[in-house]
């Protein structure tokens, strides 16, 4: 079997779409401690239940899960719901406390929400569906471990009721060796 010519690869334009989004990245905090303490099929099985979760709440705002990886999972929502997506993370890591109870670990949830624009599309030889573009690096770059982590750009889109308990972060100081 032969691999397609540069050439024979479809047009790009009928492969991907350029658009504004409202980003999600969220993750289980604490996985290595779980993962080492559970046989891998309990593992699976509790990773598996983490991700119907996400998919389950994510869709019942609106939004959509577009891969998983890991112990993460990353989802869109139209360039307007970022209540939306603050909805569906409050959701997940309420939700997410039965599932740590029913599996008898202790964890929590983090999550990053940022909105910009995305190229959306089927990448690779199985043309798997994902995302990619400097707000998705940025959503995964806001940071780690457990809590809610918001853009500006999220923050802006909040209702001024909804912004009372956020506390604004300076950027942390970064050291570059040439």
């Amino acid at each position: 079997m032969t691999s397609p010519s540069y050439e024979s690869v479809q047009d790009p334009a009928s492969r991907f779409s350029e658009h504004k989004a409202v980003i999600l990245l969220v993750d289980i905090s604490g996985t290595m401690k779980i993962m080492t303490a559970m046989a891998p099929l309990d593992f699976a099985v509790f990773l598996d239940d983490f991700y119907q979760l996400c998919a389950r709440q994510v869709a019942h705002v609106g939004g959509e899960v577009v891969t998983y990886s890991g112990d993460a999972a990353l989802a869109i929502f139209d360039a307007d719901a970022a209540v939306a997506a603050v909805d569906a993370v409050n959701a997940i890591r309420a939700d997410f406390q039965a599932i740590c109870t029913a599996h008898g670990v202790q964890a929590d949830i983090g999550a990053n929400i940022h909105l910009g624009d995305v190229v959306d599309g089927v990448f690779g030889p199985t043309a798997v569906r994902d995302i990619t573009g400097s707000a998705v690096y940025h959503t995964f770059r806001m940071g780690g471990g457990p809590g809610l982590r918001i853009s500006e750009p999220v923050y802006r889109k909040l209702p001024s009721a909804a912004r009372n308990p956020w506390k604004k972060q300076k950027a942390q100081v970064t050291y570059v060796l040439p």
